[in-house]
């Protein structure tokens, strides 16, 4: 009976000491304050804190019901000394905008300027206008855009986990976007030309 005993305190140490190296690991992939910080092409959640998920057909209705909705791409893309790096166009939702790289998980003050700055902009200063925030299908980039913008007071967040992906999918078409241009001064600022 005592033995019985050992054996199973050993397998239960041992399924505990499994389950806390699981959840090291997965804390390697976040931040201190949450955001995704790694692999940011995997499978991601059903939820974000601040956001209400949405399937593609319910965005279309929202899109529907609530034209005033304001679309955010947040793809990433390549960034050097100013200037964004792509060589084609990126294929994304009509009448959204696109934000490159305001989900990475640890954000430069530009990028923070810059997104904070179009927030702003598209909300016409309402933190209660409704924006929906997209990148592609399995991507950690909106995910933390949402949580992001929900940290700054924004209240009417929706979150578009299938991404252009699920809109041309779901046999919707696709416009060819340009990145915003990040402003003058945040461009300055990022390339290290402020005195």
């Amino acid at each position: 009976m005592r033995r019985r005993r050992s054996i199973g305190a050993i397998l239960m140490l041992y399924s505990i000491s499994g389950l806390a190296t699981i959840l090291d690991t997965q804390n390697a992939h976040f931040s201190p304050d949450g955001y995704r910080i790694s692999y940011y092409r995997s499978a991601t959640p059903l939820e974000v804190e601040g956001g209400v998920t949405l399937t593609t057909e319910e965005l279309s209705l929202q899109l529907l019901k609530h034209p005033e909705t304001r679309l955010i791409d947040v793809q990433p893309v390549t960034w050097r000394n100013g200037i964004f790096i792509y060589d084609t166009p990126r294929q994304t939702l009509p009448n959204s905008i696109w934000l490159p790289n305001v989900g990475w998980g640890e954000l430069e003050d530009h990028w923070i300027e810059y997104f904070a700055k179009h927030l702003f902009e598209l909300s016409q200063g309402n933190r209660n206008h409704p924006i929906a925030l997209f990148c592609t299908a399995d991507c950690w980039m909106s995910w933390n855009a949402v949580k992001r913008a929900h940290s700054w007071g924004y209240t009417q967040l929706l979150w578009y986990a299938e991404g252009s992906d699920g809109w041309l999918e779901a046999g919707y078409a696709l416009k060819d976007a340009h990145p915003e241009p990040l402003a003058v001064d945040a461009l300055l600022y990022a390339t290290g030309e402020v005195p």
